[in-house]
């Protein structure tokens, strides 16, 4: 597999790295008529022998983490900015800095990812961490593309290897296929996409990152659109929800005894604050727990766990380790009574852990939910299969979903498409919701745009429910 989509990164960049969406014959194999079983997720069709066939990593419900923890710790206080948009009646965004939408016949448009193609630690057996994601990524965004090739819109694609180095992407500024660029998706890393941004922010280009998650990254820049929801969002989404469904009195957060811990419990805290009374942010409780909190015989939780008061746990951590102990210590101490657990998106990911967060009503944040009864998924697996002979990863759902989303929208509402709102939509696997981010300071000024397209989900097994 990473033979096949590493030689297509080689063609695609080192190439003409340049190649137009027009009109083109599509294929289709057939419908595909099949009995829906329980069991489905076990089964993938396999194009080449037409038939269902097991696989042996099974695949299920998944989430990817929509953070690092490099872009998301905290080291101190901000202000939590909220989603105060001025829209017209017909839904067209007012402020200041925002510039008018053109519909255009051709758009340029620059996908830039790490390939790193002529990497000497590179070879098509093994590939870095970050060009296997870039692999995957273009190559779902490869088979999305096949969607715009009869709307009667051109669309020069190019395809640009920014390596992993700052100054790699900062000597790629001159080339024309950014100059003149309407639309650059990319690149992966925080630090890249901090050059990226401060370059499109005085230009007509929009620039979406969709894959940083960082807080407040700049200002008055509406030509930056973060597609992964940051932090703050997470906080904003499971605050509502817990003012929403509970009182302050039987909230308790759990606090990880380290200095970035404790700055990220303090947002939290802030921002839920947004959604109570007064007189009820005094009724939060919060319990720093010390490292070795799991053995020791002073540190109690059935104090806080009553039986006509069902006690929300809150532990604002991504740390497997903590997120373990402190879920057995929640267990241990609960005595069989019922409790709520709200905690970080990452938590999806530990599938060891899936049995307590069952018990324990665990409830997370998301803005991407695989689900692979839905018959768009399995034509997409399909597809992909076909194609590269391997079923895709998330980041080929990721890929496919971002390029699908916004070119959608590049080709309906012009080049400057963010400042038309439009409702919140599902693509195979990624919600978007894109709204403005609004500078606390300047009213009317759009600091950037960010993905607040995130569901509240309770954890059952390997699977889930949205609650929200």
């Amino acid at each position: 597999m990473n033979k096949i989509l590493y030689s297509l990164a080689l063609i695609l960049v080192l190439g003409t790295g340049c190649s137009s969406v027009k009109s083109a014959q599509s294929t289709n194999s057939g419908k595909i008529k099949k009995e829906v079983s329980k069991d489905e997720s076990s089964v993938v069709y396999n194009p080449e022998t037409k038939k269902y066939e097991k696989v042996a990593d099974k695949p299920t419900d998944t989430i990817l983490p929509p953070a690092t923890k490099k872009d998301t710790v905290m080291k101190k206080e901000v202000i939590v900015k909220k989603d105060t948009q001025l829209v017209m009646p017909n839904k067209t965004l007012l402020s200041s800095n925002l510039r008018e939408s053109n519909r255009k016949s051709t758009y340029n448009v620059s996908i830039v990812l790490p390939f790193n193609t002529g990497d000497s630690q590179n070879s098509s057996t093994n590939l870095s961490r970050n060009s296997v994601w870039a692999v995957h990524f273009y190559s779902g965004a490869k088979l999305a593309l096949k969607k715009f090739e009869n709307t009667g819109v051109k669309i020069n694609l190019n395809v640009i290897d920014t390596k992993n180095l700052e100054t790699s992407i900062s000597s790629l500024l001159n080339r024309p296929e950014l100059l003149n660029a309407d639309l650059i998706i990319g690149p992966y890393s925080s630090s890249q996409a901090k050059i990226l941004i401060d370059f499109v922010k005085d230009r007509k280009t929009t620039l979406v990152s969709p894959y940083t998650t960082s807080s407040n990254p700049t200002t008055a820049n509406p030509n930056y659109i973060q597609a992964n929801p940051s932090i703050y969002r997470h906080f904003e989404a499971l605050s509502k929800h817990i003012a929403a469904n509970f009182s302050a009195d039987q909230i308790v957060f759990l606090t990880q005894n380290t200095e970035s811990a404790k700055s990220r419990t303090q947002n939290f805290i802030n921002t839920l604050n947004s959604f109570l009374t007064p007189e009820a942010k005094s009724k939060i409780r919060e319990i720093v727990l010390p490292d070795n909190f799991l053995l020791s015989s002073e540190v109690k939780l059935d104090s806080t766990v009553t039986r006509n008061n069902e006690t929300v746990f809150i532990v604002p951590s991504w740390d497997e380790r903590y997120v373990k102990d402190v879920l057995k210590k929640i267990e241990n101490g609960r005595d069989g009574v019922p409790v709520y657990v709200y905690g970080m998106p990452q938590w999806q990911n530990m599938d060891d852990l899936k049995y307590l967060m069952t018990n324990l009503n665990a409830r997370i944040s998301s803005n991407v939910l695989l689900n692979l009864n839905n018959s768009n998924v399995d034509k997409f697996r399909s597809e992909y299969f076909d194609t590269y002979a391997k079923m895709p990863d998330l980041e080929a759902f990721s890929g496919y979903d971002v390029t699908s989303y916004f070119f959608s929208r590049l080709v309906s509402q012009g080049d400057f498409f963010q400042k038309d709102s439009r409702s919140a939509e599902k693509e195979l696997y990624t919600r978007f919701d894109i709204k403005p981010v609004m500078n606390d300071q300047q009213p009317g000024i759009v600091d950037y745009f960010e993905n607040y397209g995130l569901q509240i989900i309770q954890i059952k097994g390997s699977g889930f429910d949205i609650l929200d």
